[in-house]
């Protein structure tokens, strides 16, 4: 059943329009009679009928009440030093599909953008819109919250990121210290209630960078013996975390 996105400040009209109307009619080639789902990125999905369709407005009625998806713990937030854009798309999807309720995208010191600083809002226009396409493909009813990019020393000095006692927060890190990450999994409470995974880009942290974020209490982890790409690291944390922490896993 194809699946459609509909804010929850627009619930009640029962109208898809703009790109998902379009989506809808032009790409989909949905017809008035066709059953579809409607979800609101906070969690709810309902079934629908469509009664009516142009290029850029559709009207249905409701076949079903809204019902909310359980929402995985503990709540998931990836902070992450851009990568290439290649990898960095594919990362998108993989994050909608492992749960991840929030992405921070940072430009650290040794980032290789491909992009520029007044290209950052279009990047970001483009992210939304791959998470809500990996929402729909997924079956995922609460889309990711994307923040800001924001340069590394900029976010690490934010109280909602220094000051924050009530999660795990987890960095992957090539340093002689770092320890195991399954066994800083293995001591942590089951009712943890989130989890901060912090990933350097492909030239790694800076030095100060780790000691900025070490002084911030961010436990340092290994990712095993070998050296990982971003987007291999990033999955392995993930999904480790969830296997380790989820009990729906």
């Amino acid at each position: 059943m194809n699946r459609y996105y509909l804010s929850p400040q627009n619930w009640s009209s029962a109208t898809l329009n703009g790109d998902e109307a379009h989506h809808c009619s032009q790409v989909m080639r949905q017809k008035a009679g066709d059953t579809i789902e409607v979800f609101d990125g906070v969690g709810h999905a309902a079934k629908a009928c469509i009664s009516d369709l142009s290029k850029q407005l559709i009207t249905f009625d409701w076949l079903s009440e809204p019902i909310l998806q359980e929402r995985g713990s503990p709540l998931i937030r990836v902070h992450l030093c851009l990568p290439k854009t290649k990898a960095l798309d594919w990362i998108i999807f993989k994050l909608v599909e492992l749960g991840v309720s929030e992405f921070q995208p940072l430009v650290s010191q040794h980032c290789t953008l491909n992009f520029k600083a007044q290209d950052f809002a279009k990047k970001e226009a483009k992210w939304e819109r791959m998470l809500l396409e990996a929402c729909k493909q997924c079956g995922q009813n609460w889309l990711p919250i994307l923040h800001p990019i924001t340069n590394y020393e900029q976010w690490i000095e934010t109280p909602a990121v220094n000051q924050s006692n009530d999660s795990l927060k987890i960095m992957g890190a090539l340093l002689p210290e770092s320890k195991p990450l399954s066994q800083v999994l293995s001591s942590a409470s089951h009712s943890t209630s989130a989890v901060d995974i912090l990933i350097g880009p492909e030239g790694d942290l800076s030095d100060t960078e780790y000691k900025q974020a070490i002084a911030c209490d961010w436990l340092p982890c290994s990712l095993g013996s070998l050296v990982l790409r971003v987007e291999t690291a990033i999955i392995y944390a993930i999904s480790s975390t969830q296997l380790s922490l989820n009990s729906k896993y």
